[in-house]
């Protein structure tokens, strides 16, 4: 202990100034360390792109279901009016040919469908069919018997055909009137032919009376070219007017986010200023902080601690000059016991606040020194310590950073929690140093109580400040065991 202390003597008397102007400046350092690795970029939200992406999609989506939806109401109901029209017209021409047609279809009931093409109409009825497939929207008129068989078509190929099975022949031949639109190109579901054109089909019975027997079916061919036209007219118009009027509203969304935007930044701005002001000052703080350490704790060491060793060499001189059986002798010893221990707590304090074997031996051999420091005041817990870190590793101002999460962290898990176990990891990866704290216990009542834990980032806000501000990453968890994991990383 004296030899400790004429070092220090010695170091106050010629090295003091020059080592507390080094303790300055390395705490300036640390500071602007701590100052820059908190300076960190964050990602910024552009509102206006993400708004403008998504809701031009949403836009064109909106649009085109909306016009979908108008489609699938307008569409159909001109179709059915359409369906409607070409059954009147069908009807109203059937009434005008009915008794000659009676007289056609009576003769034509037992022919087979090749004996059907020899038959033929009167000429009125020629002229006539002529005449409406000349002047009205019908393009093509069939006539079928009872059987199914065409006895006659504007088409002669499809005369002598048995449509027997034909859906619109079925449905007529029980006195319904039938209609269907065929689109270009598409198959017939009535006939299973595919058509050239837009046409409607419609199949009507041939009847005496409303409630007389079907002698036949009468089908006509409509023209739906126009009604097609339209309808896709129809259905670019609804989508275009949709459009337009939603691509409007969008445009005001559009000016609307520009402006939420625009506030939004300059509040975003203001909030980053303030926020690298407090981390600024957080980063000078502990900076500062840790540079009163190292000046306290040097002043300790150097100042008092040597000013009590000299007291206590020179009470050690008075107590050997008193002779054995002198009254004072006693107190002098009692003196110089506790003059010893003042020596001792001061020295244990400095220690505390900044160990010296951090700034003479490294990083490494001080985490190794503090796991023997409090395995000895903590006896119930074991420290398993897994160092992979090169002992000539060069951590810069990050040593003391490292230092004082291990130190904090373990300090507050004795302290909170019931364990027997601290694992302590500390390795090079991925270009990264990675620090591990865990304490998961070996015995299940310890772990069972440490799931009660909750508020942990709280806990260790301090070592998560400390991560954060030298530019590293910080989590803590509670691990499937039970136990506490902290993890701390920094780029290398």
């Amino acid at each position: 202990m004296l030899r400790v202390a004429s070092r220090n003597r010695d170091d106050s008397k010629g090295n003091a100034p020059g080592a507390s102007r080094s303790g300055i400046q390395r705490g300036q350092a640390m500071s602007i360390f701590f100052s820059s690795a908190s300076r960190t970029s964050v990602p910024v939200f552009h509102l206006l792109r993400f708004f403008s992406v998504t809701g031009f999609v949403g836009i064109v989506v909106t649009a085109i279901l909306l016009a979908l939806f108008c489609r699938q109401l307008v569409i159909p109901q001109n179709i059915r009016s359409s369906e409607t029209t070409s059954q009147a017209l069908a009807h109203t021409l059937l009434t005008s040919l009915r008794p000659e047609l009676h007289d056609y279809l009576a003769s034509v009931q037992s022919v087979d469908p090749q004996g059907s093409v020899d038959q033929a109409l009167s000429a009125r009825l020629l002229d006539l069919f002529e005449q409406i497939t000349r002047q009205t929207s019908v393009v093509r008129i069939k006539l079928y018997n009872r059987n199914g068989i065409v006895v006659f078509s504007t088409e002669r190929g499809q005369i002598g055909d048995n449509q027997a099975n034909n859906t619109g022949f079925v449905l007529a031949g029980n006195g319904r009137i039938a209609s269907d639109l065929i689109y270009r190109g598409t198959v017939n579901r009535f006939d299973g032919e595919t058509e050239d054109e837009n046409l409607m089909h419609t199949y009507v019975p041939v009847q005496a009376s409303p409630t007389g027997p079907v002698h036949g079916v009468f089908e006509i061919y409509t023209d739906m070219n126009n009604l097609v036209s339209d309808n896709r007219r129809i259905a670019f118009t609804i989508l275009a007017g949709a459009g337009l009027i939603l691509m409007s509203y969008f445009g005001l969304l559009i000016w609307a986010a520009w402006r939420a935007s625009k506030i939004v930044g300059r509040q975003q701005h203001a909030i980053r200023e303030r926020t690298s002001s407090l981390e600024m000052f957080a980063a000078e703080t502990l900076g500062s902080e840790e540079l009163a350490k190292r000046e306290l704790a040097a002043k300790l060491h150097e100042d008092l601690a040597q000013t009590l060793s000299a007291i206590k060499v020179n009470v050690e001189n008075s107590f050997a000059k008193i002779g054995v059986g002198d009254a004072s002798r006693e107190s002098l010893a009692s003196a110089v016991a506790a003059l010893q221990a003042a020596i001792k707590q001061v020295e244990t304090l400095a220690m505390e606040l900044r160990p010296s074997v951090l700034d003479e031996f490294g990083l490494l051999p001080t985490i190794r020194w503090f796991c023997r420091q409090f395995e000895r005041g903590h006896p119930a817990i074991r420290i398993e310590d897994d160092i992979s870190v090169p002992e000539n590793y060069a951590f810069g101002p990050l040593a003391i950073v490292i230092y004082r999460i291990i130190e904090s962290s373990f300090r507050n898990i004795a302290r909170f929690r019931n364990t027997d176990r601290i694992c302590l990891s500390l390795q090079l990866a991925d270009r990264a140093i990675l620090l591990a704290i865990d304490d998961t216990s070996r015995d299940a009542t310890y772990a069972a109580a440490a799931r009660s834990d909750s508020d942990l980032n709280a806990r260790f806000a301090g070592a998560r400040e400390r991560t954060t501000l030298s530019g590293g990453t910080f989590s803590v968890t509670h691990n499937p065991a039970g136990g506490i994991t902290l993890h701390a990383r920094w780029p290398s």
